[in-house]
């Protein structure tokens, strides 16, 4: 569910507010995280099997939320047009613009789309192979870029942060359950403020080089996560550990 919407976005949204909405995305999965990390934690003085089916099944109410919604979300306008249907992508950008079907703004976007389908179904295939292809748009180099930065980004063991904190906490560091519990979900509460800073500055700060500085102090921060982690039985090397955990 993470990937759709942020193409959907990149599509739809005017450029100039297009990194602070896409931004957003990540600051609602962090919001999302949080709300989990203290819902389980409330429910974990419950007790028994209710304390972890209860936070499952809960899930179905935000998954309906977002059922109910997209059946207002019209279609991708550039597909329409790419399948032939022309009237309903007009439709369709006039829906999201707010626009006149007559108006500049929407002919502007028609010629643009049509210059883009033109110059893709001239330089690209059907075939898999084409995704590999040094043509005009430059389809391999895009393709490279974009699997390396989400391999890579798996790679750094972010996970470790966002999944596995609680039991990092408990038997590397040493803190009991409950108060790993909290500290994990307080890391959680940074990184959704972190993600504030993107949200309403990324297209101020310029995306190339937040990426690099952000990629830098994340790549930092875990390997002195996995420095300190490595002295055993040392509080003071642990707790510098936890420090690490927030600025992550």
């Amino acid at each position: 569910m993470t990937s759709p919407p942020t193409s959907t976005q990149s599509e739809l949204c005017l450029p100039h507010l297009r990194g602070r909405l896409v931004s957003a995305q990540l600051l609602f999965v962090a919001v999302g995280v949080v709300f989990a990390y203290w819902f389980d934690y409330a429910l974990h003085f419950v007790g028994g099997s209710f304390a972890w089916r209860f936070p499952l099944a809960f899930q179905i109410v935000f998954a309906a939320i977002v059922l109910v919604l997209l059946l207002d979300l019209p279609e991708s306008p550039r597909w329409l047009y790419k399948a032939g249907r022309q009237r309903d992508a007009t439709q369709a950008l006039c829906r999201v613009f707010d626009q006149a079907e007559d108006s500049e703004f929407i002919r502007l976007e028609q010629e643009s789309i049509a210059k883009a389908l033109e110059l893709e179904s001239r330089e690209s295939s059907n075939s898999w192979l084409s995704l590999f292809k040094n043509d005009a748009v430059k389809t391999r180099r895009r393709v490279l870029l974009a699997y390396a930065v989400m391999i890579l980004d798996q790679a750094t063991g972010i996970n470790l942060v966002v999944f596995y904190i609680p039991s990092a906490l408990t038997i590397n560091v040493g803190m009991d359950p409950s108060t790993a519990q909290i500290v994990a979900g307080c890391v959680q509460i940074v990184f959704m403020l972190g993600s504030l800073l993107p949200t309403f500055a990324l297209d101020r700060m310029g995306r190339r080089k937040t990426m690099l500085w952000g990629s830098f102090g994340l790549g930092f921060s875990m390997m002195m996560i996995a420095i300190l982690l490595s002295f055993e039985g040392n509080p003071s090397t642990a707790s510098a550990a936890v420090a690490f955990f927030f600025l992550s």
